[in-house]
């Protein structure tokens, strides 16, 4: 893995870690809002992912125009972004 990779890999997984600690400040009626802006931002930035989950949709879809595809791939990582969240905060409380 070369420098980059790695320097990438570690500030994710920190990032990740930040989100899970400030998680526990954040009130439950705004953990799904703020898991869908997540996973929309995750979803931008990861372009290798985004581009797979509109050829993996495209191909699930064959009637869908490009455009709904991609909407649909917002979608997508946005659910993707709350479900983690609500994933986390589960865990979160319950383990204290």
């Amino acid at each position: 893995m070369t420098g980059w990779r790695r320097w990438r890999r570690h500030l994710q997984w920190m990032l990740v870690r930040i989100v899970v600690a400030l998680l526990r400040l954040v009130p439950l009626r705004l953990v799904s809002p703020l898991g869908a802006r997540l996973g929309k931002l995750a979803g931008w930035l990861a372009r290798r992912e985004r581009r797979r989950a509109e050829a993996n949709l495209a191909a699930a879809w064959p009637e869908l125009d490009r455009r709904q595809v991609r909407r649909l791939r917002r979608q997508v990582f946005a659910g993707f972004g709350v479900g983690v969240l609500e994933c986390a905060l589960l865990v979160r409380r319950a383990l204290g």
